[in-house]
């Protein structure tokens, strides 16, 4: 059988090994540290590498940064929703127990009303009296204001016919200011009447009648307390970014104990200044 023989530089060591018959010349395999550095990364590679990682990476940030921003926006209207809310709770609770309707009176932005609850300032006093609350805007600062004030002297039953008590004539004490809610920007008060169907057949249902809503309720009209009040509050915003968007929070609250129906003619007259 021929040998064959392969042929190499000088300076490559040289070896014979022998397969079958056939001889051959040739280097002997490469080194560890050779071999190391013939299986590393190029330079395209770890380019391509990086570019995949900085995607992936971007991706994750905007998915991530969205949740936490939309966490963050609900977590922020809901707090001042339910700050309107608590609100609107504690003047249903305080009407439900209401006395002297007839000292009742209120503006588009504020009322007073005599309850019995307890209240705010506990260190003072505490269980349950005769309290005179008053809610107002305090637009300066978008908060609404709870001035309350025990009562220590009988109530009138009647009131002059302008509406004007005399001074010191309702005597109090303890009063108290207290901020019930903030970031509300307008504060909308209603007062509903239902006006009472005259010579009507009572083995048939009334026929529907148009309220009357007006702005205002003065104790000079001498009607007592209205059917039901009306609350719409605008809250402020908390995201400032977000330009446009208001939130409202709204209740029509149904006074107890059946207030006093006036025929449509009288509450006209006696509405007359409100309407």
């Amino acid at each position: 059988m021929r040998s064959t023989h392969l042929t190499y530089p000088a300076h490559y060591p040289r070896k014979v090994y022998r397969l079958q018959g056939i001889s051959a010349e040739c280097s002997p395999p490469a080194s560890a540290p050779a071999q190391r550095r013939r299986s590393g990364f190029t330079l395209v590679e770890l380019l391509v590498a990086t570019m995949l990682l900085s995607i992936v990476m971007t991706a994750v940030y905007t998915l991530t940064n969205g949740v936490i921003t939309a966490w963050r926006t609900t977590e922020q209207d809901y707090d001042a929703y339910q700050n309107a809310r608590n609100f609107i709770t504690l003047v249903q609770r305080e009407f439900s127990a209401v006395v002297a309707g007839h000292l009742f009176e209120g503006e588009e932005d504020e009322f007073t009303l005599f309850t019995v609850s307890e209240p705010f300032d506990i260190e003072k006093s505490t269980g349950r009296h005769l309290i005179r609350v008053r809610y107002r805007l305090n637009n300066a600062k978008d908060e609404l204001v709870r001035e309350e004030a025990l009562v220590v002297s009988a109530l009138p039953t009647m009131v002059p016919p302008d509406g004007k008590l005399p001074e010191n004539r309702i005597r109090v004490k303890h009063e108290e200011k207290f901020v019930v809610a903030t970031g509300v920007k307008k504060m909308e008060v209603r007062y509903e009447w239902v006006p009472r169907t005259l010579d009507r057949d009572i083995t048939f249902p009334p026929e529907p009648m148009e309220h009357i809503i007006v702005n205002m309720h003065s104790r000079k009209f001498g009607l007592g307390m209205p059917q039901a009040i009306r609350i719409k509050l605008t809250l402020a915003d908390p995201d400032a970014k977000r330009k446009g968007k208001t939130l409202t929070v709204e209740s029509r609250i149904v006074m107890r104990g059946q207030p006093r129906a006036y025929p449509l003619y009288m509450l006209q007259e006696h509405l007359r200044e409100a309407l």
